[in-house]
């Protein structure tokens, strides 16, 4: 998820992009959804050497979460806990570990993403205007030596800098028309960090619209949009966020226009 900040100088808008933490193309691999019964991690030499299990919870910093990979040991899910893995996906037959990470980033979207639908509910519009956020991680270097070609897919809540207690391991996660602010998506002050409305904020998320066209828009069709768009959605001090082209091709073309606030 990209956001982006108009300007009006040289009367024209123009964004400042921060990235996130989950990139990738859509890539057909297999999907182990919330609801399947929990993969039993094998210790055996190959694919499935050091596997996670469906459903494992852990008390990750954000620091862990943005890791390539993750070692810690699984909790009981009755504690509180920042993570919840909601699918385990296998690597194409095609494709090694030493492929560019851009290639390795795309086999984990489809997996990943399509469990996030399931864990979080609600429409489109809801899902991007709330704070949840998947994070992938691979295996490690000595797991990679004994055969292990899987990847894991993590549920979490954003909170600026850190990670919040995950509120529900229900699913969906999301039950209502309005989203709570203990879920809704607000960002920070200056580096506009994606956070939950319950937390200090610089602006809320309070629209959204979908994207026309196929092709993936350039910074300057998006910027464009928002300025039609986001004012009406939003305020006249607003920002924007948008998804990368691994979501656009899996079909979410959506634009959130979030209002400046002083919460």
């Amino acid at each position: 998820m990209r956001i982006h900040l108009p300007t009006r100088a040289h009367g024209r808008a123009h964004g400042r992009a921060l990235g996130r933490a989950v990139a990738a193309v859509a890539a057909v691999v297999t999907v182990l959804s919330v609801s399947a019964a929990p993969v039993s991690a094998r210790t055996s030499d190959g694919p499935g050497y050091g596997q996670p299990s469906v459903g494992e919870c852990r008390d990750l910093d954000l620091a862990r979460a943005m890791g390539a990979s993750e070692t810690t040991a699984p909790i009981e899910c009755a504690n509180p806990h920042t993570t919840r893995v909601i699918a385990v996906g296998r690597l194409p037959a095609a494709l090694g570990w030493d492929a560019p990470a851009g290639k390795l980033a795309s086999a984990s979207f489809k997996t990943c993403e399509t469990a996030a639908l399931e864990a979080i509910g609600g429409t489109v519009k809801q899902r991007n205007m709330s704070a949840y956020q998947w994070f992938w991680f691979i295996p490690t270097r000595a797991q990679r030596a004994h055969g292990a070609r899987w990847f894991r897919c993590d549920l979490t809540l954003l909170g600026g800098a850190r990670l919040l207690r995950l509120p529900t391991d229900s699913v969906p996660a999301v039950d209502s028309a309005r989203l709570p602010d203990s879920v809704a998506r607000c960002l920070t002050a200056r580096i506009l960090y994606t956070t939950t409305c319950a937390r200090q904020h610089a602006f809320r998320a309070t629209g959204a619209f979908r994207m026309p066209g196929t092709g993936y828009p350039t910074p300057r069709q998006f910027a464009s949009a928002a300025a039609k768009r986001c004012p009406a959605l939003a305020s006249r001090d607003y920002a924007y966020s948008i998804r990368g082209r691994d979501a656009w091709r899996f079909g979410d073309h959506t634009v959130v226009c979030s209002t400046k606030t002083r919460a």
